[in-house]
């Protein structure tokens, strides 16, 4: 049992990379935002559009599914649509990077957290249940709403 706190706290120190890793670096005239900022009001979003929007989804797994979303980035840093697209990083090395890296972090777990971060990490990067892919359609909602904010056209 205090193994497992102190396996979890550890972790906790390497998602805390988040709050010190920013989205659209890639893009200079976008104001930058940690990952961390986009999870947490992904995760506010999931919930609160879920319930006015009736859907009959597991609201609790929606919001796991959004604060484990791009936890791989804690190692990886941001990959942007934009690196993608200009060919810089291709989204088959990007997929890699975050495999390892995910491995790395679950690494650090005890199993039973690390298979059900893993499991929730791997559904929504497969859109493989009703919940990953309303938070994969929240995720480009939320990256909307924050562009439009920060005055990007």
């Amino acid at each position: 049992m205090k193994n497992d706190l102190v396996k979890i706290f550890d972790f906790f120190q390497a998602a805390g990379n988040l709050k010190n890793t920013f989205r659209y670096k890639s893009s200079p005239k976008v104001p930058k935002e940690s990952v961390a900022d986009h999870s947490w009001r992904l995760a506010l979003m999931s919930f609160m559009i879920a319930d006015k929007l009736k859907l009959k989804i597991n609201i609790a797994k929606a919001i796991k599914i959004a604060l484990v979303h791009d936890l791989a980035e804690a190692i990886t840093d941001d990959i942007s649509a934009l690196l993608i697209h200009n060919k810089i990083v291709s989204s088959r090395d990007k997929h890699k990077r975050e495999n390892v890296a995910m491995k790395k972090l679950a690494a650090m777990l005890p199993k039973p957290t690390a298979k059900e971060i893993t499991v929730l990490w791997q559904e929504y990067a497969n859109h493989s249940s009703a919940e990953a892919k309303y938070i994969y359609a929240l995720d480009k909602l939320e990256a909307l709403t924050y562009l439009s904010e920060a005055g990007h056209k």
